[in-house]
């Protein structure tokens, strides 16, 4: 779980700062239709983190994975700072552990 998490951030943050797009202004009917594809996809990633102790139950509906989006989001056009690698490891542990001190 954690290492598919893991790729989809780095892949992810890799694509979103060469071709950055807010994804609130999409209009394009086969765009659209591919971002609902993605949510659809995220949101069964959720579903099995949920399954596989990964994310608490109970969470509102989208809430981790709106949480997901947004995290890549900072770690992408934010922190310019880390690399790809070094937001996925970010995105990842804050997701699973959040930031509180181990």
């Amino acid at each position: 779980m954690a290492v598919a998490l893991h790729r989809y951030a780095e892949g992810i943050i890799t694509v979103s700062r060469r071709w950055p797009v807010d994804l609130r202004q999409v209009q394009d009917e086969a765009a659209s239709g591919r971002l609902r594809r993605l949510i659809e996809q995220l949101d069964a990633f959720m579903t099995r983190a949920v399954r596989e102790g990964a994310v608490r139950p109970g969470l509102p509906d989208g809430w981790a994975r709106s949480l997901l989006v947004h995290l890549t989001h900072i770690a992408s056009h934010e922190m310019p700072e880390l690399t790809p690698a070094q937001g996925a490891d970010m995105v990842a542990q804050s997701l699973f552990t959040g930031v509180a001190p181990t």
